[in-house]
């Protein structure tokens, strides 16, 4: 009979790599701190932007390699202060259109209200292209103002205009959805929210600051407050600003509750996706889906609850944006995993096959090898994860990349036929069972006797059909994905 092997071409474990730590602002540095943007990856290269440090603590815009060489600070915001001309806090979300990076500075600006920037890949030509009126907040006093303040997210439609969300200011200070061009010109106030009284009619929500959804002349955003519960709201609105409409808003009892801090949708068909810090019952995060007709309202998943500790095994409080491959989203857990400073996961889009892949390390804030408190979301290439984590490494944050290994988690022998059950498989990965009769052959020489395309992630099971030959010597079997 003939004796089996069944071995993975990645090792199986889950490897985090840190690309780039941020150095310790003395009171100032050069590469900045806290990176608070979704990445953008071209090739082999990433941008993002920190929220702080930099020569003048206002923040930087920066690119690295995915193989963490050839990091570069592309631009540090000037100034003394932050009413000063570029902007401050670059936060939410970064564009990438050719050569050119388009953003969001929350702060700063001549008025104190944040700006919309625009630079090349190379870090020239950077450009203010929009300067927001005045401050919408003083203290604890809202104010208003004629376009918003505290611009958070960018979204870019095909024919080339720029649309976003200001978390404050507007007409009823409630924050703004907005457009312009690349070129900073027409920019439009296309909607100010308005969040009246619980009493006295529609609450559309308060201080957008996910980032938006845009397909077919409609764009999806959310609010983490205000609606008719107070807990947030998921609204849509053409382009144009005709038509605007609150989809949701959220419960706040019951399993179905969901609190606040959304940041980020993802479509699917006519279905959104999203993750919510504070949602479900116990306030320690949930995902959710909706139709994009407002119905439906589903927590797809909520996150385990261990009596007001922050350490349990799947993670608690989900900010960043999710990402969806096949079948299955993938996001990170700002806090939770069993050592409290948040995971990486996986989970079906029914709700199923829910899985840790990842748990920040257990070592203290300020010396962890592998950071702390991803809050950002995940950007995904092949196998392969990028994100940042706004703490550790010193305490400042980092760049990490994530490569998922496939774990053959069990076998089954069937007569001839051999079934390879396997963890931590990617939507569009191609997984392959190969064999061989001499375990030091290369590669090249081994025979492929099945083959599975993965249109979903997660776990899954590839069959060798009549691969087991009882006359040979031995017989080996390896798993190669990619």
């Amino acid at each position: 009979m003939a004796a089996m092997l069944p071995l993975a071409s990645r090792m199986p474990a889950q490897t985090l790599d840190v690309l780039h730590a941020f150095t310790v602002p003395n009171p100032t540095n050069s590469d900045g701190v806290y990176p608070l943007t979704v990445l953008v990856l071209s090739g082999g290269t990433l941008y993002g932007a920190a929220s702080g440090g930099g020569t003048n603590n206002l923040g930087t815009v920066f690119s690295v390699g995915t193989d963490g060489s050839a990091f570069t600070v592309l631009h540090t915001f000037n100034g003394t202060n932050f009413a000063n001309a570029e902007g401050a806090r670059p936060q939410g979300s970064l564009i990438l259109s050719g050569n050119t990076l388009y953003g969001t500075a929350s702060d700063g600006g001549t008025n104190n209200a944040g700006t919309i920037f625009s630079l090349n890949t190379n870090g020239s030509a950077f450009t203010v292209l929009h300067t927001f009126a005045t401050n919408g907040f003083t203290g604890d006093l809202l104010e208003t103002n004629a376009d918003g303040a505290g611009p958070n997210s960018l979204v870019l439609s095909d024919d080339g205009v720029l649309f976003g969300t200001a978390k404050g200011g507007g007409t009823n200070g409630y924050g703004t959805i907005f457009s312009l061009s690349t070129n900073g010109g027409g920019f439009s106030l296309l909607h100010t929210f308005k969040n009246k009284n619980p009493d006295s009619g529609t609450r559309e929500g308060e201080e957008p600051e996910s980032v938006l959804v845009l397909a077919s002349g409609v764009l999806y955003g959310a609010t983490p407050m205000g609606g008719t519960n107070t807990t947030g709201t998921l609204f849509s609105m053409t382009t144009n600003g005709a038509t605007f409409k609150v989809l949701c808003s959220f419960p706040n009892t019951g399993i179905n509750g969901v609190g606040t801090f959304l940041n980020g949708l993802v479509l699917s068909s006519n279905l959104l996706f999203g993750a919510d810090a504070l949602g479900g019952a116990n306030g320690t995060g949930a995902i959710f889906s909706i139709n994009t007709n407002g119905g439906g309202f589903t927590v797809i998943y909520p996150f385990t609850y261990t009596g007001g500790a922050l350490t349990n095994q799947d993670g608690m409080h989900p900010e960043g944006a999710l990402v969806l491959a096949g079948g299955t989203l993938y996001g990170t857990a700002k806090n939770g995993g069993t050592n409290s400073w948040g995971t990486i996961f996986s989970v079906n889009t029914d709700g199923s096959n829910f899985n840790t892949l990842y748990t920040f390390s257990s070592l203290h804030l300020a010396t962890n090898a592998d950071g702390a408190e991803p809050q950002t979301g995940l950007v995904l290439s092949g196998g392969t994860f990028y994100g940042t984590a706004y703490a550790g490494d010193n305490a400042y944050g980092n760049v990490f990349s994530l490569t998922l290994a496939p774990v053959i988690s069990s076998l089954n022998l069937a007569g001839p036929n051999l079934t390879l059950n396997v963890a931590n498989g990617v939507a569009g990965e191609n997984c392959f069972v190969l064999t061989s009769t001499d375990l030091t052959q290369p590669l090249s020489q081994w025979t492929s006797i099945a083959t599975n395309a993965l249109s979903a992630g997660g776990n899954f099971s590839i069959t060798a059909t009549n691969a087991v030959n009882p006359a040979a010597p031995s017989e080996f079997y390896l798993l190669k994905v990619q």
